[in-house]
């Protein structure tokens, strides 16, 4: 079976860290004998590789460098400092009041809301007629008493709970 070049990478991949079977690295060098690309990607891996392993010398910070480090370190305390006006202790406990607060606020406006939507408004009279209009209950005026067009036109209307 022959090896795709995706795979066939990934198996580079683990010969260089010696981690792949015997089996699988006898087909992995069949498939780099046969692909010029795949063997231009292993080099360029073990061209990485060498660059990884030679050790190069570090950059030396400035001078000034640890003074501007300290001073911007003194300056985030500042600021930590500034917004820390109570405890970290009490913090827990005020965002579940605030929670709590804002649950009651809500439920208090809903039951405000909830009480004035109740209320008939002026001109509940045409309101109740567009409605009408708007289900065609005039449809089913002529309809007996006892047929499903009456009771769905009463239901509709809320004379049946």
């Amino acid at each position: 079976m022959k090896m795709r070049c995706k795979k066939a990478r990934k198996n580079i991949s683990l010969a260089i860290d010696s981690r792949l079977q015997p089996a699988v690295l006898e087909r992995l060098q069949a498939h780099m004998r046969a692909c010029p690309a795949c063997r231009n990607w292993q080099d360029e891996q073990f061209w990485l590789l060498d660059l990884i392993k030679i050790p190069q010398a570090l950059p030396q910070p400035s001078p000034a460098f640890y003074a501007v480090l300290q001073d911007k370190i003194n300056e985030s305390q500042a600021r930590k400092r500034l917004f820390a006006l109570y405890p970290t202790s009490f913090r827990p406990a005020m965002l579940r009041a605030a929670i709590f607060l804002l649950f009651v606020f809500s439920a208090l406006f809903g039951l405000f809301l909830g009480g004035r939507l109740d209320t008939a408004a002026p001109g509940a009279d045409a309101s109740l007629s567009a409605f009408s209009q708007a289900l065609n209950l005039e449809t089913f005026a002529d309809l007996p008493a006892d047929s499903f067009g009456a009771v769905y036109e009463r239901l509709l209307q809320g004379e049946l709970r």
